[in-house]
């Protein structure tokens, strides 16, 4: 992404944090106080196919630094945070791989006696190396991509048991060298309108409904999904926790060129599934689902994803984690060449607290992606040892 680019979107996103700033100073001036509890992290890493290529690849070994710089006010009924982040690496092997990244949270969150209202916005500068889909579509080096989002949640509880919700998003998302990539830049808005009812003092009720618009930049194209989704989220026991929810969404299709406008449309389902478990010693959790989300590669894609997940606490000093992924994204509407990708994956991870405020971490991962056809199937295996300083909680004067 050139130079220029690049500035008008940290002009954008530091508009973005300075309006967010100014909406929040009216209460600043309340009794409150601002801390920062900063972090600094080393870390080692190799992989054996990053990209995930069928033929030639490439191990990559790097090493990287990573800072992180969060500041956070907390007032009698409102918290704001800034979480500016910055990782600088150094690659040996395939070196047009980009794991740089700048990121800079900012989120504001009010309560009042009956409404709640949190807006977020954030800018985030990396590459196609943190999208598994770009990253495994990419038959070239990862292309640089900057990422601006902006999101307002508020609730509004009507009554003891009844609350309603509205949420708004925005998102823009740009990447380099298009040409090369294939990629396409897009702007992603959604809004949606919920209503939630406690059925008990262990079971919610919610219907939402909502559409979502799907623009690519300097093209003329475009998504649209209005969809709507009930969702029934019940506490089983001390322990147990189930999360089921459906919908349908009517995904549509629109293009131009010149004189010519075609469309097409399709109904489609969508769905979640969550189990989760806690106990004394760590939790465990199961996720099913299938939705509509946008992408680079032009269109609004159906995502399924598939995750098993399991944390463990050994001792005061040991901790642990493992995970299985599976994920798969399809083109509903037939418009892409995407064919059936579909992505597994999973890492196990030790943390080691070895003095007080200083972690060190080490993680085992795989990764693979399987094709439909007899085409061969790509693999990785990667490994990552990290070495954290969470610093002491610090006021700011």
């Amino acid at each position: 992404m050139s130079t220029s680019v690049w500035r008008r979107a940290a002009w954008r996103a530091g508009a973005g944090a300075a309006s967010l700033t100014a909406l929040a100073l009216p209460g600043l001036v309340q009794a409150g106080a601002w801390n920062t509890e900063p972090s600094v992290s080393l870390s080692s890493e190799y992989s054996s196919n990053p990209r995930l290529l069928q033929t030639d690849t490439h191990a990559v070994e790097s090493a990287a630094a990573t800072v992180t710089l969060p500041a956070t006010y907390t007032g009698v009924r409102q918290t704001l945070d800034l979480r500016p982040q910055l990782r600088a690496a150094a690659t040996h092997g395939d070196t047009e791989l980009i794991s740089d990244f700048q990121y800079l949270d900012a989120s504001w969150r009010v309560n009042w006696p009956t409404q709640l209202l949190q807006l977020s916005s954030f800018l985030h500068h990396d590459s196609t190396l943190y999208n598994q889909y770009e990253n495994g579509a990419l038959l070239a080096a990862t292309q640089r991509r900057t990422e601006q989002n902006a999101t307002l949640d508020w609730q509004n509880r009507l009554t003891e048991r009844v609350t309603l919700r509205t949420d708004l998003s925005y998102d823009r998302v740009a990447y380099g060298q298009l040409a090369r990539s294939g990629l396409s830049d897009y702007r992603y808005l959604q809004a949606s309108l919920g209503l939630s009812r406690d059925l008990s003092e262990r079971t919610l009720w919610t219907l939402s409904a909502g559409s979502s618009r799907y623009d690519l930049i300097d093209q003329d194209y475009r998504n649209d999904n209005p969809f709507v989704r009930m969702t029934l989220a019940s506490q089983l026991s001390e322990a147990w926790t189930l999360t089921v929810g459906a919908g349908a969404s009517s995904l549509r299709a629109r293009s131009q060129f010149g004189p010519y406008v075609s469309g097409s449309r399709r109904t489609l389902p969508n769905f979640n599934l969550a189990l989760e478990h806690h106990d004394p010693h760590g939790a465990m959790s199961f996720t099913l689902s299938r939705s509509i989300q946008p992408s680079g590669f032009g269109a609004l894609l159906t995502q399924d994803n598939l995750t098993l997940m399991r944390s463990a606490t050994w001792s005061e000093r040991w901790s642990g984690s493992a995970a299985l992924r599976a994920s798969r994204q399809l083109d509903s509407l037939r418009q892409l060449n995407l064919g059936d990708r579909r992505y597994y994956s999973g890492e196990l991870t030790a943390n080691w607290l070895w003095r007080e405020q200083l972690t060190l971490s080490a993680e085992l991962g795989f990764s693979t992606q399987r094709y439909a056809s007899n085409l061969p199937q790509p693999s990785s295996t990667a490994v990552y040892l990290t070495l954290t300083r969470q610093f002491y909680r610090k006021p700011l004067h």
